[in-house]
């Protein structure tokens, strides 16, 4: 080996022993040294006498509620709710009204229905009046045992 290699062996060495030094001895010195940097504060303690009593009990977590019981709720008729009659949270009982739905579209129905109904009795009224006067004029004025569209000149045998 020459001169100039053997140099530079030496100086890769002395640079390890250097490197060693400062990244393992000096910190290990620093973490073994006897200075204190002081006592941690006092915390200040207090005791008191126990004695007994409720202690509420709360429990905040996530979750899903399930009920025990379900019900299906669905109106009779369709329509505007004016007025809910319960909270949530009450207890019911089968056929109690829940909800009051406006009248006023089934008033409108109701008159209809009506209307409807006396047009029809005065509509029958008046076609049993018809044939009784047509009877009575074709009886009156036509030959015995003439029958025009199905009613006959006789009296009472068309009804």
């Amino acid at each position: 080996m020459n001169g100039v290699s053997e140099q530079r062996a030496a100086g890769r060495q002395t640079y390890r022993w250097r490197a060693w030094f400062l990244i393992v001895a000096v910190p290990l010195g620093f973490a073994c040294s006897d200075r204190r940097q002081g006592a941690p504060p006092a915390v200040p303690v207090t005791a008191t006498r126990a004695e007994q009593r409720t202690v509420p009990f709360e429990i905040t977590a996530p979750g899903t509620v399930e009920p025990m019981q379900a019900v299906a709720v669905a109106p009779q008729v369709t329509g505007i709710v004016t007025t809910v009659r319960f909270r949530e949270g009450d207890e019911v009982t089968p056929g109690t009204v829940l909800a009051t739905i406006d009248p006023d579209r089934y008033r409108v129905e109701a008159e209809r229905a009506r209307s409807t109904s006396i047009v029809a009795r005065w509509t029958t009224l008046r076609a049993t009046s018809s044939s009784e006067i047509f009877t009575s004029i074709a009886s009156a004025t036509m030959p015995a045992g003439v029958v025009i569209h199905g009613w006959s000149t006789f009296r009472g045998v068309g009804k």
